[in-house]
């Protein structure tokens, strides 16, 4: 039997009850008591360290079998993901001792402390004062996270308005783990079925892949865009268990007042996701396929409803027109010298055998092309000519403790250029705005000069195909819904390979563990989580900073080439193949024939 919230209470208060943990102590409420907040299976407390941070503690009150097995192989694969929506965590057994009169300690876990409401309390508050610039940011928001979430190959579980918090600047971040399936888990049935209103009517917890956050997804999206467009809805059907939808409401429609009112809204986006949910009540599946595709269409247009609104919007358009014919009018300046160029050499890019390709990364993207020399052909100054070679490809130091970089083996990549900076928001939007799509979020820490995040796979080659069509150049990609094929000799841009990008990293494939050309990994040197909780040999301790740096940050590697590691993760064109490596092929390899995911 574990202990009970007031046991918990009392022993965070004394420093020499915890084994490992230390310099903590627990911030307290009005009442003089630790401040809390309780859950059906343990209680989070906030901790401050004599460093000024705040950490969050859980205690567990609900006995799981194999509890430590489950969140430790939770928690090593979520050290990997670079991203404001996860927050990393440390479990450790028997930590806390809780009862003097006891010999027995317990398990805690040990994160960083979020500021800020959950989702649910944030649309309570927008809702109930009618603020619906601050419901479709949240809207906005979640279905970016939403789409990340998609990508990945594990899912959080237990998908609900009190398990995503809403920071101070409104970036979502997603907490409580417990439940959350990760591969390591496959063959293992689910902690727990979470809350009705958020999950399939038929999942049972044998139900445990990475589809568990499909429905939950669609609900959240639905109900949010409703929201957004109609926030009286929240007083007739939200309350603090869910922002609108009971179970009724999904699995007998017909009798629902509140889907009659949101097939009154007329939104396109809304209704495409009820239907989704209800093919997957029929159907019994928890998996819901073109869920991602819907969650990218556009909502219906909603006009305005006042002169004073119609003038509003009317700015807001004319502002986005002057950025559009300033972006054409740089394009058609960049084309213009090209053509020149081109004509000056009396031949063809073709002629040439000049492809021109993008680097892309899930959050930013470096553009790349193979030809002669830069000058022949007015390549921009920030394309670095990168000379091709043989190199060691893999875990060169044998310490990174993942199979898939292994074995080393040796492989040969052609000449090729690439951008020295990662592709920004600036430039991102520039491709939103002209294809008319969202912009995707910005998690809070602004736009501009910052690479772009929040940026899928698919995203990344429809970049590429629409500047290549900008340039006048051939597309790279043939995409035909979700099956995208490569033109390795097209002059279009196109996503790096693995290997290209590890040998840019490495200066060339040089024996070098980070891609600024260091062996040692330091804030002042690179953008990472520089904090003492998560150093590794290979590091130094020192700022961490949270959130993403101009492009242009820090010192390029020998090649030119800018934030190689860390700032953000970025998206290469194998599929992934744990066993790829063993049987890689040495001249150009472009990783194995088909997959589930794609290489980061």
């Amino acid at each position: 039997m574990l202990p009970l919230i007031t046991d918990y209470s009392r022993a965070v208060r004394r420093e020499v009850f915890f084994k490992t943990v230390k310099g903590h102590k627990p911030i307290n409420g009005r009442d003089g008591e630790p401040q809390l907040i309780a859950g059906a299976f343990g209680c989070v407390f906030k901790m401050q360290h004599t460093d000024g941070s705040y950490r969050a503690l859980k205690c567990f009150t609900k006995y799981v079998p194999d509890k430590q097995q489950r969140m430790e192989a939770i928690a090593r694969p979520l050290q990997t993901v670079q991203s404001g929506y996860i927050v990393h965590y440390r479990y450790l057994p028997q930590e806390l001792w809780v009862n003097s009169a006891e010999t027995t300690w317990y398990d805690v876990v040990l994160m960083e402390w979020i500021e800020g409401k959950t989702l649910g309390e944030a649309v309570r508050d927008a809702a109930t004062s009618k603020n619906k610039a601050a419901l479709q940011q949240l809207a906005d928001n979640f279905i970016a996270m939403a789409q990340w979430l998609l990508e990945q190959d594990f899912a959080h579980g237990d998908l609900k308005h009190d398990n995503i918090l809403v920071r101070l600047d409104g970036s979502l971040v997603l907490i409580d783990y417990d439940g959350m399936f990760v591969p390591a888990l496959k063959g293992k049935q689910a902690e727990n079925k979470g809350v009705e209103e958020y999950q399939h009517p038929a999942r049972t917890l044998q139900h445990f892949n990475k589809d568990l956050d499909d429905y939950s997804i669609a609900v959240i999206g639905a109900a949010l865009l409703a929201l957004a467009q109609e926030p009286g809805l929240y007083g007739k059907y939200g309350n603090a268990e869910r922002l609108l939808f009971s179970r009724t409401d999904l699995t007998a429609p017909a009798a629902s007042p509140l889907i009659k009112e949101l097939q009154a809204l007329q939104n396109a986006t809304i209704n495409r996701l009820l239907q989704l949910l209800q093919e997957s009540i029929v159907s019994g599946s928890l998996h819901l396929p073109g869920l991602a595709a819907a969650m990218r269409a556009l909502p219906g247009l909603e006009l305005p409803k006042t002169v004073a609104e119609a003038e509003k919007l009317l700015e807001v358009k004319k502002q986005e027109l002057i950025v559009i014919e300033q972006n054409l009018q740089r394009l058609q300046t960049e084309l213009n010298t090209l053509t020149q160029h081109i004509k000056q050499l009396q031949t063809t890019p073709a002629a040439l055998g000049v492809p021109a390709h993008i680097l892309f990364s899930p959050l930013t993207f470096y553009p790349f092309q193979q030809t002669t020399t830069p000058a022949a052909l007015g390549v921009p100054a920030h394309m670095k000519y990168i000379k091709g070679g043989s190199f060691e490809m893999g875990d060169v130091f044998g310490d990174n403790h993942y199979d898939d970089e292994k074995p080393v083996h040796r492989v040969r990549v052609d000449d090729f250029y690439m951008s020295a900076y990662c592709v920004t928001f600036e430039e991102y939007d520039a491709f939103c705005v002209a294809t008319g799509r969202a912009k995707p979020g910005d998690a809070g820490w602004g736009r501009g000069k910052l690479p772009v995040i929040n940026v899928t796979w698919y995203d990344a080659v429809e970049y590429c195909n629409w500047l290549s069509k900008q340039q006048g150049l051939t597309l790279a990609y043939t995409i035909n819904g979700g099956n995208v094929s490569c033109n390795w000799s097209a002059s279009g841009y196109r996503l790096p390979t693995e290997a290209e990008w590890e040998y840019a990293a490495r200066e060339g494939g040089k024996k070098v563990r980070f891609g600024n050309g260091q062996n040692t990994l330091r804030a002042t040197e690179a953008n990472f989580n520089a904090k003492a909780d998560y150093k590794q040999p290979y590091s130094e301790v020192g700022e961490y900073r949270g959130k993403t740096v101009p492009v242009d940050s820090f010192t390029p590697n020998a090649l030119g080439l800018y934030n190689m590691s860390g700032n953000v993760w970025e998206w290469c064109w194998d599929w992934f193949d744990a066993k790829y490596y063993a049987n890689s092929p040495q001249a150009n390899p472009r990783g194995a024939a088909g997959g589930s995911r794609r290489v980061l």
